[in-house]
């Protein structure tokens, strides 16, 4: 991990206006948990290219991984208002539970689930969110959905299913 790191670090030396660079160790750090670390990456990227949606995603997420949760939203609204995407709502959703706010994170995961209605986490967390935002019927048929899919994903092999990552 010594050696990536440096790979990583060499690589910003050599090309230090490189966005993508400082995003490649950003997200070294992030798999890492150091997530302070990964942070400061991320908003290097944004001081550097403040146009792409990736970073702001990315931040908002090592935010939610600090238990950051407040620090999060802006970097997450920053990202969709650039281009929506359903890791940002997803994280949104994170950061509103987080908080506390079921009401707001309900509405995160619903606009995730329009993005990719296949992902049973997202409805899991969608029927947390209404649950106690006291949406009760409303979290059982999400559960519901949720299991349904799990089952459904858990019969797939590897080959038949694919993920994404930004």
């Amino acid at each position: 991990m010594s050696e990536a790191e440096q790979t990583y670090q060499r690589a910003i030396r050599v090309y230090p206006s490189s966005p993508y660079c400082y995003n490649s160790l950003g997200t070294f750090y992030l798999r890492q948990h150091q997530f302070d670390e990964a942070a400061q990456m991320f908003q290097k990227v944004i001081a550097l290219a403040p146009e792409g949606y990736a970073p702001y995603v990315n931040l908002g997420a090592t935010y939610n991984n600090l238990g950051q949760y407040d620090k999060s939203i802006e970097p997450l609204k920053k990202s969709i208002l650039i281009r929506p995407s359903y890791a940002a709502y997803v994280n949104l959703g994170v950061a509103y539970n987080g908080l506390k706010r079921f009401a707001d994170g309900a509405i995160a995961y619903e606009k995730a689930i329009e993005l990719d209605p296949e992902q049973f986490n997202t409805w899991g967390n969608l029927a947390e969110a209404q649950y106690y935002g006291g949406r009760k019927s409303e979290a059982l048929q999400a559960y519901r959905k949720a299991v349904e899919l799990a089952r459904n994903s858990s019969k797939s092999t590897p080959t038949t299913r694919m993920c994404s990552s930004i």
